[in-house]
């Protein structure tokens, strides 16, 4: 279950029926039965997730990185308005570690075919907004995986401390 504004729930699922058939229906239990719940939990406007990821990374290793390899790192890694976002504090390493921990947690929450393997980083874009929560653009290959997926929401957090960064990646389609 996803909260929403105001602590409502989203894709919360309207019956007990309902969540007993669709632990039934993908259980294997019978052929066509998890179309069948599929369609029952749209007929009550359930939410799936289709894609989970979670990543962690070391600040530490993002620091020695920058050290090493700055502006090709930065290049190769991220979009412009990433790097221009992360440079602009006063350690960008932190922010760009929460950044690539959000673009592996994207990854795995993408997986599943051979052309989702071939996804570049620079196609998965984290974007800040209005109160610093963030979100994801997709383009490219990574924009074609969410199309194919029937992608409708995507949700992410980022979180760090000083030693570490984290990120978790959500794909819900309805």
């Amino acid at each position: 279950m996803l909260a929403g504004v105001g602590g409502r729930a989203r894709g919360a699922l309207s019956c007990a029926r309902c969540v007993l058939d669709c632990h039934t229906a993908h259980s294997g239990a019978a052929p066509g039965a998890a179309a069948r719940a599929d369609q029952q939990h749209a007929e009550h406007g359930a939410a799936m997730i289709t894609g989970i990821g979670i990543d962690v990374v070391d600040v530490a290793r993002v620091e020695q990185m920058l050290a090493n390899k700055g502006e090709r790192l930065l290049a190769r890694l991220f979009t412009e308005a990433e790097a221009a976002y992360a440079t602009e504090r006063a350690r960008p390493a932190l922010h760009l570690a929460a950044r690539l921990a959000a673009k592996e947690a994207a990854f795995k929450a993408l997986a599943g075919s051979d052309e989702a393997r071939l996804i570049g980083w620079r196609e998965v874009e984290v974007v800040p907004r209005p109160g610093n929560s963030p979100t994801l653009r997709f383009t490219g290959r990574a924009e074609a995986r969410i199309r194919e997926l029937e992608v409708r929401q995507v949700w992410v957090t980022l979180t760090h401390t000083d030693l570490t960064a984290a990120a978790v990646v959500i794909l819900e389609r309805a």
